[in-house]
């Protein structure tokens, strides 16, 4: 039977932890509790529990101090992080998971640890300074101009194609709008959370990445792996593991669940609950052919090209889905797309909307999709450099601000 040991300074949660699940037939013991962070540390030395229920934030020390110590003291045993007490079954669920997984499969701790620093400890433990300061204020200029400049420039071409009068369109323009529009999605969301990431440096704060260039996935399953990743986070935590996840329950029936309400989350139309039907789709599919041994993992560059190829096919034609939202317009464009107009007249051919000035900016944001290897240069020469260039680019986000009026706020949205 596995010993276990309660951590949480609120009595009722204490209370609350050992009737939450029936320990005893889960083959559990628990055989102590503490209120406080020095006796938890000293119990858990002391007695080597197989399971621990820690809170975040114990008095008198925190959890992820309580943690590195019992590390360092020789534990043996795994942690159950609790950063909250606040919906039962979610908490339930969530706990019955740990209980389940952490026991049965190796974890990485560092890691575990690094994922419950969250905002809440970090009021506590932050830390300043000039270094960190700067590394912000570069973080956020470089979002702002994410976002002030190449999403607006390339969310400017994709509303002239994509609001236009479809009758006249040809299907090359129709996919020049399509990809402006994937474009300028990535580089609206993204460039907002890099600004947030920044503020939070400048303040001492150390927020988790969001997106982790999507762009460059060879599967469907990798996108949502590198895409919008609080999102997804929240979605597997708050839905897909409540669900049962992949350890009970119909996995493929719970991965659809969770996509459905993926798209419906966006708002209440039919593109969005279609866009996450979309990439569901093609989720499960993947998920199905590894699962049966139809899909074999190969590292070539032929392979990996066409994976690439096939995972950006999936994803544009999604982002047509979740830009026109309306079913009618979505259909319309897609045959575009795939040469409904063929044979009609077309009012505009590429090169109307190809000014050299716009290519040159479709250039940099796909430049901006790819994470560049390289190792940043050390002295005095290159720090004064890159400050005059991260001002002079701050200057040229003021200006494009100040010059244009169109600046939409799509992130907000959502």
């Amino acid at each position: 039977m596995y010993t276990t040991f309660i951590a949480d300074d609120e009595l009722i949660i204490r209370q609350g932890l050992r009737c939450i699940l029936d320990w005893e037939e889960l083959g559990f013991q628990i055989i102590g509790e503490a209120a406080n962070g020095a006796d938890a540390l000293d119990f858990i030395i002391k007695n080597n529990p197989d399971l621990v229920l820690l809170d975040i934030r114990m008095p008198q020390i925190l959890g992820t101090e309580i943690v590195r110590r019992a590390k360092e003291q020789g534990f043996t045993g795994k942690f159950i992080i609790l950063s909250g007490f606040t919906d039962f079954e979610y908490t339930q669920a969530a706990i019955h998971y740990g209980v389940d997984y952490y026991l049965t499969k190796p974890i990485d701790e560092d890691a575990l640890l690094e994922t419950v620093k969250n905002i809440a400890l970090q009021l506590d433990t932050r830390t300043h300074s000039a270094e960190k300061f700067a590394d912000g204020v570069t973080r956020f200029v470089t979002g702002l101009a994410k976002k002030a400049i190449l999403a607006n420039m390339t969310g400017a071409l994709a509303d002239s194609i994509m609001q236009g009068d479809f009758s006249v369109m040809s299907a090359s323009v129709a996919w020049l709008g399509a990809i402006a529009y994937t474009l300028q999605i990535y580089l609206d969301f993204s460039g907002y959370s890099d600004m947030a990431i920044g503020l939070g440096k400048m303040f001492g704060f150390t927020f988790l990445e969001n997106f982790d260039h999507p762009y460059i996935a060879t599967s469907v399953r990798e996108f949502w792996r590198r895409w919008h990743m609080s999102l997804s986070g929240w979605f597997r935590d708050y839905l897909y593991i409540p669900l049962g996840g992949s350890r009970s329950g119909n996995v493929y029936l719970n991965l659809l669940l969770v996509f459905l309400a993926t798209g419906i989350w966006h708002g209440a139309a039919w593109g969005f609950l279609l866009w996450g039907l979309w990439h569901g789709f093609f989720v499960l599919l993947e998920r199905f052919l590894v699962n049966h041994g139809k899909q074999k993992v190969r590292s070539g560059i032929a392979a990996k090209a066409f994976g690439w190829l096939y995972t950006m096919l999936v994803v544009v034609i999604g982002w047509v889905l979740f830009s026109l939202v309306q079913l009618d317009q979505v259909l319309t464009y897609l045959g575009i797309m795939f040469g409904k107009n063929a044979g009609g007249f077309h009012a505009y051919g590429l090169r109307y909307y190809l000014s050299n000035q716009t290519i040159f900016y479709l250039i940099v944001s796909v430049l901006v999709c790819i994470p560049w290897k390289w190792k940043k240069p050390e002295g005095l020469v290159f720090d004064v450099l890159q400050k005059i260039l991260i001002l002079g680019l701050l200057v040229l986000c003021f200006v494009f601000i100040i010059n244009s009026s169109y600046n939409p706020f799509i992130y907000f949205r959502f």
